[in-house]
């Protein structure tokens, strides 16, 4: 089973039915990689520098740390290495070609849709695969964990509002093993609603007037202008807040 997850683009992150989405990328990521240590006076300049390309820059003037470097990460390499190695190009669908890649035309593939309909999940932010379990299956194998752990998987649910609480999650327990959907992301929300928005070339940080703590969730917001606030404007800020 695979579950490759991304977080919210922009700063959606911030929104609360979209905030599990970072919690989701760290908590379920199956390997940590963790390169060997080098020299204290290396891992010192090493840590000086923010970016690769300042790492590549310093390496290139440096070849001690380019060595040194470079030996640090064999270990990963070799385990990348390994884990590449048992990959199998699996040939879903012989008659398809890689450039065609519309929807009209893959509609089009049958073995390619019925693999999706048996062994896909995919979301906003999130594309899951699972073996089928299926002993006639031709494209995948069969599972090797015992069949009741097999059984007991199921596709991660998308954040769902609790039932008797629409402003508070539902238990991880009540909605796993159970159909659910995207619908419930406050961007699909303000869709729905028609919320107008300003021009993109607004929301720029030199656009930015005054910063307001929200009260639910305690962030701090930004109030963007396209001209500066005159005084009028802060007193009718601060009334339209307190009210």
């Amino acid at each position: 089973m695979l579950i490759a997850m991304r977080t919210a683009p922009a700063q959606s992150w911030t929104n609360p039915a979209e905030r599990i989405m970072s919690i989701l990328n760290l908590g379920l990521q199956g390997v940590a990689l963790l390169r060997d240590q080098m020299s204290s006076e290396m891992e010192d300049l090493f840590s000086r520098k923010n970016t690769l390309e300042e790492i590549r820059l310093v390496a290139k003037n440096n070849s001690q740390l380019e060595s040194e470097l470079r030996n640090s990460i064999k270990s990963i390499q070799q385990f990348l290495n390994r884990q590449t190695e048992r990959l199998a190009i699996i040939s879903i669908d012989s008659t398809l070609r890689c450039d065609e890649t519309t929807q009209s035309i893959l509609q089009q593939y049958s073995d390619l849709q019925n693999f999706i309909q048996t062994h896909w999940q995919i979301q906003t932010y999130s594309f899951q695969i699972k073996k089928c379990g299926n002993i006639k299956c031709k494209i995948c194998n069969m599972p090797r964990t015992p069949q009741e752990v097999f059984e007991s998987l199921d596709f991660l649910p998308d954040p769902t509002p609790a039932a008797h609480d629409s402003d508070h999650y539902a238990n991880f327990s009540m909605v796993y093993n159970k159909p659910t959907t995207d619908e419930h992301q406050p961007s699909k929300k303000i869709a729905a609603t028609g919320t107008e928005r300003g021009p993109s070339g607004l929301y720029i940080n030199t656009k930015v007037r005054e910063f307001i703590t929200c009260n639910e969730c305690s962030k701090v917001r930004c109030l963007f202008s396209g001209r500066q606030l005159t005084e009028q404007d802060g007193l009718e800020i601060q009334h339209a807040i307190e009210n």
